[in-house]
């Protein structure tokens, strides 16, 4: 018997029925992930972003596993199938990429290749289904590939799940996971020893937030722990190494409101030169700011410490964030 070769034709004529059922199957599949990150995580938030990366991934095992199906069926080479795949698959994903773009977001080739990995995976599913000899190590190529995709999405799940258990903190620079919390900027916000003059212990983290340059530069802890309502108040550590006193404005927002000025919580803080001090902000406080509407400290959406414009040369420390 001659080995497969990438022009040798697939011996099968028919879809195997087995074939049939696994492509209803991962379109069931795909579906109900749709559906479910769609209905499920609430919106904008990294869970949402995370549970349609999950969904993308689902939906591209089936186009990949559907195209592959129906390229070896009726022209009878797998190497043509890959390349169908590979085009199929790049055209959509280029598709979504595009308009992702075009309605505030960006163009990531990242997914695309993330889409490639599914679509390889569906190819997977169907090799498996056609070539009997080597099914196990073709199911076994796409449950690694699904698998990676379902690690990643655990990821998320785990990270919610430790930012719930350690309440009442909100954030704490000792950990290097908490670093996800916080919004990207450029400069970016790093993840430093603190310089010891400023550490309460040896070897103490913090965030180092530069000033100089950006659009309101600073801090912003995004999806803090979602329900405050069983405490009083919120506090923020933060070190001001320099020797100016520095003005900002501490906004704290819910997930209810506009988020525009006059309708989210902004207060004006000085940090005084060279010292570690602790910011605290009463939800009363928070609560008369707003008398037009309900503050919802059940449904919280980020606390953000930044300077108005640039301050060239300044930065600050923050250290931890908790509820009181």
């Amino acid at each position: 018997m001659q080995p497969d070769s990438p022009e040798s034709p697939v011996p099968q004529s028919t879809f195997p029925r087995g074939l049939l059922f696994a492509l209803l199957g991962l379109w069931c599949l795909a579906a109900g992930v749709v559906i479910a990150a769609l209905v499920l995580p609430e919106r904008a938030t990294m869970m949402a972003a995370a549970a349609r990366d999950l969904a993308r991934f689902a939906a591209m095992i089936a186009v990949g596993a559907t195209v592959a199906a129906i390229a070896i069926r009726f022209v009878r080479r797998r190497f043509v199938a890959v390349l169908g795949v590979a085009a199929a698959v790049t055209m959509l994903g280029v598709a979504v990429e595009t308009q992702e773009s075009l309605t505030g977001g960006y163009f990531s080739w990242s997914d695309i290749a993330t889409n490639l990995l599914a679509a390889g995976c569906g190819l997977a599913v169907v090799q498996a289904a056609w070539d009997q000899a080597k099914r196990i190590v073709w199911g076994a190529l796409a449950a690694v590939g699904a698998a990676a995709s379902l690690l990643v999405f655990a990821d998320f799940v785990l990270l919610y799940a430790q930012r719930d258990a350690q309440q009442p903190v909100l954030i704490d620079a000792q950990s290097a996971r908490q670093q996800r919390w916080v919004r990207p900027v450029t400069p970016p916000v790093r993840r430093v020893v603190l310089p010891p003059e400023w550490a309460q212990f040896a070897g103490e983290r913090a965030f180092e937030v530069p000033l100089g340059q950006g659009d309101l530069p600073g801090f912003a802890l995004d999806e803090p722990l979602k329900d405050w309502s069983a405490w009083q108040r919120v506090a923020l550590e933060v070190v001001n190494p320099g020797r100016q006193p520095l003005s900002l404005v501490l906004n704290i927002d819910d997930m209810r409101g506009s988020g525009r000025p006059g309708d989210r919580y902004d207060e004006r803080v000085t940090l005084p030169p060279g010292r570690r001090v602790v910011l605290r902000t009463p939800f009363a406080t928070i609560s008369r700011a707003l008398p037009h509407r309900r503050f919802a400290f059940e449904d919280m959406d980020i606390v953000y410490l930044y300077a108005e414009q640039a301050m060239p040369g300044a930065k600050i420390y923050v250290t931890k964030a908790w509820l009181e």
